[in-house]
């Protein structure tokens, strides 16, 4: 594709996780294709939009806030350098809107002053229609990066998640791998961060496979070299999941604690929330009320397709 490189482009994302980074590309895709030209990136370091979008074709830089130490005289200064002639700031309020205008970018939007009840999903579809005038986006949500044809015979277990409360049980996993284990063999990938070190280890005891890898030890760039050639992924909303799916795999979240909409970005992520619920959201609480033999029922015939 032969960009505009006379048109200068900044979107602005606040939210750190690695999923709200993957529930917007499919928007910042659009905006690109759209208006022809790469954009840059301000994001939230934690986000690892540098790691895991670094090939992306549609973006020019990806820049951190905490690279312009959370300044807001850095940001004018940085905005006001690179003279943007539009921004697009996937955002409540007037604080980055105001920054931006008066740094010189010609036109700005953003979503509005007054955070509306909806969820992110919608504001940021309805927000990219309505700056585009479109009535619907031509993007689905996947990676840029090329996803090998050749897989291993990998499984993804996400045992990570922000809190407690959003994490199934360990011996939980431990009853699901071993049943899914006896339908048919595979290397287990235990997908977590540090403080799953000891998860990983007591279902590394737990189970009866015995080719496992832990990945909460290594940098995500170590990380997603796993995720690219696995099959499937089963576990926790987490960025591991929504990584997962970024790569084309079918990725089971298990939700019991965080709004299983955020998921309908993509078509690669099947929800699993507890038997006999319309929903889960916030502060649900509802982990507990899955059970095993429920989340088997759902994988069973993915599982035994991929791994037959």
């Amino acid at each position: 594709m032969n960009y505009n490189k006379n048109v200068n482009i900044l979107i602005i994302q606040n939210r750190p996780g690695i999923g709200d980074q993957c529930l917007y590309l499919k928007y910042f895709h659009e905006i690109s294709q759209n208006l022809n030209t790469k954009i840059t990136l301000l994001t939230r370091k934690r986000s690892s939009a540098k790691v895991f979008l670094k090939d992306d074709n549609h973006l020019k830089e990806i820049k951190y806030f905490e690279e312009l130490n959370n300044s807001k005289i850095q940001l004018y200064k940085w905005i006001s350098e690179n003279n943007f002639h539009k921004t697009f700031i996937f955002h409540y309020g007037l604080k980055f809107p105001f920054i931006a205008k008066i740094a010189g970018s010609k036109e700005v939007r953003f979503y509005g002053i007054i955070k509306k009840k909806t969820n992110i999903v919608t504001d940021g579809y309805n927000f990219t229609l309505n700056c585009l005038n479109k009535s619907q986006l031509d993007n689905q949500f996947k990676f840029v990066d090329e996803i090998p044809k050749t897989k291993n015979n990998d499984l993804i277990i996400g045992i990570g998640g922000s809190g407690y409360q959003k994490k199934w049980s360990v011996v939980k996993y431990i009853n699901l791998i071993n049943s899914l284990y006896k339908l048919s063999k595979f290397r287990l990938i235990l997908a977590g961060g540090i403080r799953e070190r000891v998860d990983a280890e007591e279902i590394r005891r737990g189970v009866i496979v015995k080719d496992i890898i832990s990945l909460c030890d290594l940098d995500l760039s170590n990380c997603l070299k796993y995720i690219k050639k696995s099959k499937l992924y089963i576990g926790n909303d987490t960025g591991f999941m929504h990584l997962s799916a970024g790569y084309g795999l079918k990725s089971f979240g298990i939700f019991g604690d965080t709004p299983d909409s955020y998921a309908s970005y993509t078509k690669k992520i099947f929800p699993i929330i507890p038997e006999g619920y319309k929903f889960v959201t916030h502060n649900s609480k509802a982990m507990d009320k899955i059970h095993e033999n429920y989340v088997m029922r759902i994988v069973k015939s993915e599982f035994v397709n991929l791994f037959k």
